[in-house]
């Protein structure tokens, strides 16, 4: 695994020396397969050629993939000319997360997270509902999109914005599949007695979908705005589900809530609250140098890219790979490792983590 073209890379667990990089990746420090990975962001199911492990949701994945490396070359005597465990680590996502689990009360992940899932889930502030609330009352279009299937999207949603959770809404996707969502033609569905029912031919506001796509989840913008073409902000958690399409194939303008930020010192001060309005927000950085110099040098590093922010934040020599893809084609506006009532920075300004 190489986290970027020219920084850190490990084989397994096991850190690799500068000698032994330039062994495997030439003196340029180019993976060959780069640009193949960068075009298959979009890919899903048997297209996926290639995964990427981007939040906290599925890090652990890469972890047990690093192990399962180590375990391989322990029993071989020596690393492996090649590797194929990926369809058995796939086979696992399958039966902890694959949607229709959730019904079945089936795996691992879904059964423990519907015992209790005030345990995993935390409310939502009333500073996010009154801003939601502000947003309907100001004549904008709110919708809510998810790729989760209606069953399990419904129990987040209850316990993160209460039962009324409808009235935040003007519209609601679930099983939206993305980022195929923004290039596929898929018809949205209605959804009938909880799950998918027939397909649609444009949509109405109040009412439920699954699936669908973008061109003609904006004729139904342009229709409740009266505008052509009308602006969108999409805040999102996911670098490849949800701020590169979103960006690059929709051109809406992204807000990457990207919490691993807090854990790198990156910590929204009192001055983030939406008064007065159109206040560029400042924030307070937590931890001290020695903090973070332990922090960036910690296995396969941070997000940040110390040559765009304060270097009381981090170091020139830890470039980050996911940094670099914030950046690539400016994929986010803003990044903020949490959003409760944030301003949006009204001239575009670029703040990478």
């Amino acid at each position: 695994m190489c986290v970027t073209d020219k920084v850190r890379c490990s084989h397994g667990t096991r850190m690799m020396d500068k000698a032994e990089i330039i062994s495997v990746y030439g003196p340029d420090l180019h993976w060959e397969h780069f640009e193949e990975a960068i075009g298959n962001v979009k890919a899903v199911g048997k297209d996926m050629k290639y995964r990427f492990f981007e939040n906290y949701f599925d890090i652990p994945a890469l972890v047990c993939c690093a192990h399962i490396v180590d375990i391989l070359d322990e029993e071989n005597g020596e690393p492996l000319k090649k590797y194929d465990f990926w369809k058995d680590v796939n086979h696992s996502f399958g039966e902890n997360y694959i949607p229709t689990q959730f019904a079945k009360n089936a795996g691992w992940f879904f059964p423990r997270l519907k015992e209790n899932p005030k345990t995993y889930l935390q409310p939502s502030s009333n500073g996010v509902k009154d801003w939601l609330k502000e947003l309907k009352g100001d004549k904008r279009v709110v919708f809510l999109m998810t790729s989760s299937a209606i069953d399990f999207a419904g129990l987040v949603i209850e316990i993160v914005l209460g039962s009324d959770w409808r009235n935040y809404f003007d519209i609601y996707i679930t099983d939206a599949k993305k980022p195929g969502f923004f290039t596929n033609n898929n018809k949205f569905k209605s959804i009938e007695a909880g799950i998918p029912g027939k397909e649609v031919n444009s949509l109405e506001p109040g009412k439920t979908y699954s699936g669908g796509n973008y061109a003609d989840l904006m004729k139904f913008l342009e229709k409740q705005t009266r505008k052509s073409d009308p602006k969108v902000v999409y805040f999102g958690d996911s670098l490849c589900s949800d701020s590169f399409p979103a960006k690059v194939y929709g051109n809406w303008d992204v807000v990457l809530v990207l919490e691993e930020m807090e854990a790198e010192g990156y910590h929204p001060g009192s001055k983030d609250i939406l008064e007065p309005k159109r206040k560029v927000p400042k924030h307070e950085v937590c931890l001290s140098t020695t903090n973070i110099k332990n922090l960036t040098a910690l296995r396969w590093g941070t997000r940040k890219d110390s040559t765009q922010v304060n270097l009381n934040h981090c170091f020139p020599e830890e470039l980050s790979y996911c940094c670099g893809f914030i950046q690539w084609k400016f994929i986010s506006v803003i990044a903020l490792p949490v959003f409760d009532r944030q301003e949006l920075i009204s001239d575009k300004e670029y703040l990478v983590c």
